[in-house]
């Protein structure tokens, strides 16, 4: 027998070496709900390590994964650091206004919580009105993904994919380091034909 997931969702992971503490050592935290943030939306453009280890993982998955042609390129639209402390945790949302999202684990005490990728009310195994019932899910029914965290886990995806993170049952914080994604350049063949005729 041979069951192909048809259209996956293509999601990238890469462990990378992480041995900076910067975001550890950052000061101006933003209380969110159930978390914290930096201050600021352009963290990696004002931290290059990240930065730089980011980038590197970023462009693997454009040009080598997704097979983007290398004349187009990208940028961070926004970028930001993130704390979760005991009992935090990530509600399932998308970004807005990105095609990809980045993440990269800096600190992840064990039991910190998994990331959590939710799948769309799209229709897969069967239509969206009738669910059979199943004896176990497996990865052609499962409607979520739990991805377990570890220090310099690099991860990509479409930035319409809901995603969250289970909760913090350690006694330390988990950090990390998120940047969305936008392609810059003339995007497909019709773009620079259509830039010319805007007045």
């Amino acid at each position: 027998m041979n069951i192909t997931p048809l259209f996956g969702i293509p999601l990238y992971s890469r462990h990378i070496n992480v041995s900076n503490d910067l975001l550890h050592s950052y000061e101006d935290w933003t209380s969110i709900k159930n978390g914290y943030r930096t201050d600021t939306n352009s963290y990696l453009t004002d931290h290059s390590y990240y930065g730089d280890l980011m980038r590197t993982c970023v462009e693997e998955y454009l040009y080598s994964g997704l097979q983007m042609k290398k004349d187009i390129g990208w940028r961070w639209t926004t970028s930001w650091g993130l704390r979760h402390d005991t009992g935090d945790h990530s509600s399932p949302h998308t970004h807005d206004n990105c095609m990809w999202s980045c993440i990269l684990y800096t600190e992840v005490p064990e039991n910190s919580g998994d990331l959590i990728l939710m799948k769309d009310h799209r229709p897969t195994w069967t239509t969206g009105t009738v669910r059979p019932d199943l004896e176990q899910l497996n990865n052609h029914t499962t409607a979520e993904v739990r991805l377990s965290t570890k220090n310099g886990l690099c991860v990509i995806f479409p930035g319409f994919l809901s995603h969250g993170s289970s909760v913090n049952e350690s006694k330390e914080s988990r950090y990390c380091v998120v940047g969305n994604i936008f392609v810059t350049g003339n995007i497909g063949q019709y773009d620079k034909a259509h830039s010319e005729l805007i007045l």
